[in-house]
């Protein structure tokens, strides 16, 4: 009875009666259809985000589906809603629902707004490298230095999971560590890597982007 009260009140017209309904949902444990929360992000743009983390708690195939639509159909302010909310959910590495958000990630990558590209590249580095490995490679040539940095960053973890942990002692100390597993980066991929994040000269460049530079050129 408690639940359906609440769920009745997301279709309140005050923000606030509507957030606090969220919340204690939240608390419950008790998440509304995707579509009333996507329906709520249309209706209340300031509630978008909250309406899309609650839908990552459970990343359904139906979340998933919902969310990429809205997305896909949305001008560029509910985009970067939608795409920050990933970033309030943490590190989240469910390689089995990965593949589902891949067409948006592209598709955010190869936005002309460098929030959506800068995002796309932060929750590259919040998922699993098995989804990041095969999106990276654009941003690191990006035009905006932060979307750069960030995607480095990326190119590091890769790396780091690719030497088992052991990319720190690789860069710093010139030493190799054995390849027991199928690497996720390919040798082509890697080269790739190294000559884009190339491309841009800086004249104090951050440490992140030194060593993956220098990492990939030793790969």
């Amino acid at each position: 009875r408690l639940i359906d009260d609440l769920k009745k009140l997301l279709a309140d017209s005050d923000g606030f009666v509507v957030k606090s309904a969220l919340t204690a949902l939240g608390e419950l444990n008790a998440t509304p259809e995707p579509e009333q929360l996507i329906a709520l992000g249309e209706r209340l743009p300031s509630l978008e985000g909250d309406a899309v983390v609650m839908m990552l708690e459970s990343e359904s195939d139906e979340a998933i589906a919902a969310i990429t639509k809205r997305f896909e159909s949305s001008s560029t302010e509910p985009r970067v809603a939608i795409l920050n909310a990933f970033l309030r959910r943490g590190i989240s590495e469910n390689e089995q629902m990965d593949a589902g958000w891949k067409p948006m990630l592209t598709q955010a990558i190869a936005s002309p707004d460098p929030r959506l590209r800068r995002s796309a590249a932060e929750i590259l580095n919040r998922r699993s490298t098995n989804l990041a490995a095969p999106l990276v490679g654009p941003l690191l040539a990006d035009d905006d230095r932060e979307t750069r940095l960030a995607a480095a960053n990326v190119v590091l973890r890769i790396l780091d999971e690719d030497q088992g942990g052991s990319l720190s002692t690789r860069v710093f100390e010139s030493s190799s560590s054995t390849k027991t597993n199928k690497p996720i980066a390919s040798a082509a991929q890697i080269t790739a890597w190294h000559a884009a994040m190339s491309q841009h000269v800086e004249s104090t460049p951050d440490w992140s982007l030194v060593a993956a530079i220098y990492a990939t050129g030793n790969a």
